[in-house]
């Protein structure tokens, strides 16, 4: 069975939500699926800033999966981008340059083996994802969605061996 841990979104920043609260969030919820639903493979979901949160745990070894989607982060530390050892997915909208920054940094990771993927949505707002201003925001964010259920099949498999790759 597969998992899929969705990490909330945070508001107010790092500096109110502190990495051991998200850690232990993702854990309780990686816990409860595979006690309830037998789950054995993992893959994380994390909006907004509990994607650069998420990226740098995943990059330190706190948190582990067999894949990691970050959907709309305001910037992901170049260091854990070039820590991560865990296919990563990253949506992102309006900042272009940011979207080039991160493939850069990624292209420098060997742990990765090319398995990353950034999308840039242009011409969307940053909260294209979670408040649709236009039909083109909206058309967007049902591609983004597609996007990360594709990438989750691909990279959390159903049915493996309990634990997580390395």
């Amino acid at each position: 069975c597969e998992c899929v841990v969705l990490l909330p979104r945070l508001s107010g920043g790092t500096a109110r939500w502190q990495h051991g609260r998200l850690l232990s969030e993702a854990d309780a919820a990686a816990r409860y699926l595979n006690a309830a639903h037998g789950a054995q493979a993992l893959g994380v979901v994390a909006l907004g800033e509990a994607g650069c949160v998420a990226a740098e745990l995943h990059a330190q070894g706190a948190l582990e999966s067999h894949a990691l989607v970050t959907l709309v982060p305001p910037r992901v530390p170049h260091e854990a981008l070039r820590a991560l050892d865990a296919p990563l997915l990253c949506v992102l909208g309006e900042a272009a340059g940011q979207a080039s920054e991160m493939a850069e940094a990624l292209a420098l990771n060997p742990r990765l083996r090319g398995e990353y993927f950034v999308r840039h949505f242009a011409g969307c707002r940053q909260d294209f994802l979670l408040a649709p201003g236009s039909e083109r925001e909206a058309e967007a964010a049902d591609q983004a969605v597609s996007l990360a259920l594709a990438f989750l099949d691909r990279h959390v498999p159903e049915g493996v061996a309990a634990g997580v790759p390395r």
